[in-house]
């Protein structure tokens, strides 16, 4: 498997996308410790975190963090 990770900072946000060449899945389900995590940390950091797949697409995440604001 491949997984391409890209990050960005601009002006207001640090973004950071993950994208796999897996199987992919038809349902998401964040019942478990792994995204359902994920989206914990982010939120905390508030951050705003989106996950999207397809069967034999594989598996996207995009991450997106507020900069802090220089004082």
């Amino acid at each position: 498997n491949m997984v391409n990770v890209i990050m960005n900072f601009d002006k207001d946000d640090f973004v950071i996308s993950f994208k796999d060449n897996g199987v992919g899945t038809q349902k998401i389900e964040e019942k478990g410790v792994g995204l359902k995590s994920i989206r914990e940390r982010i939120s905390e950091l508030n951050g705003t975190v989106f996950f999207k797949s397809k069967i034999n697409e594989g598996f996207f995440t995009k991450i997106i963090i507020p900069r802090e604001k220089e004082k």
